[in-house]
């Protein structure tokens, strides 16, 4: 794949992500947070030459960070001239749950009960896309990460990023909804029934996340500034890949 031409025309998707990335804190930078929450390995993996869980926290997390800095070098600085800075902080959470993981991320970037109860309007820091949702490292991704081929290098001339990318959507990571209330267990907003059960087929319930790969992870970004995450979730299983 060659580099863009002045004649290039940037898709409407990629314009969209670049103007929505200018109302972020850190304006025009593609920053989030990463909670690796997977359990302290029992033991090193020869394939991965770790004997520490820092080094191997390391190695999942450089991992992680290739494939998505593959998919904004081939899906938008290379044909298309748009270089996107990435800033990807990463924290460490042992067996942490989704809730300890919120609890955490709100502490530390210090979110307002205040806010998240209604009694006072959220200020630009709480409110972008960078202090709204988060993403997860579990054991689910654990499993699949290092089974994909690693993030590619180059592509060969007529061939299109998804097809030879095919294989790293079997990478299950988890994006998390800061502004969630645990108590409610649940927010049902869909249903075929006038008395509905959380959980039950007879309805849809979000649980403040959303499961998707590393090469979905900027349509979903997209997916949530139109329709927020409840909208795209379908059941706790689902695994987000396009489309609804």
């Amino acid at each position: 794949m060659s580099d863009t031409s002045d004649e290039t025309e940037i898709p409407d998707e990629l314009e969209r992500f670049v103007k929505n990335l200018e109302r972020e804190e850190s304006e025009g930078h593609w920053g989030f947070t990463v909670y690796t929450t997977y359990p302290i390995p029992s033991t090193a993996t020869s394939t991965l030459e770790a004997s520490t869980d820092e080094a191997f926290d390391k190695s999942v997390c450089e991992r992680f960070q290739s494939y998505i800095a593959a998919y904004l070098r081939f899906e938008a600085e290379k044909p298309y001239g748009v270089k996107i800075p990435l800033h990807i902080e990463y924290i460490r959470l042992p067996s942490a749950s989704l809730y300890d993981a919120r609890t955490h991320f709100r502490a530390k970037y210090g979110w307002p009960v205040k806010y998240q109860e209604g009694k006072e309007e959220r200020t630009h820091e709480h409110h972008d896309m960078r202090h709204r949702y988060f993403v997860v490292i579990n054991e689910e991704t654990i499993k699949t990460l290092f089974d994909a081929p690693e993030a590619i290098a180059k592509i060969r001339r007529g061939l299109d990023y998804r097809e030879v990318t095919e294989k790293e959507d079997e990478i299950v990571i988890t994006v998390v909804q800061v502004d969630y209330n645990e108590a409610c267990e649940g927010i049902i907003f869909a249903t075929a029934s006038r008395q509905p059960t959380k959980g039950s087929s007879d309805c849809t319930t979000f649980y403040s996340y959303i499961k998707t790969t590393p090469r979905w992870l900027k349509e979903i970004w997209l997916e949530i500034i139109d329709m927020d995450v409840q909208f795209l979730f379908k059941h706790k299983d689902h695994v987000y890949k396009g489309g609804w």
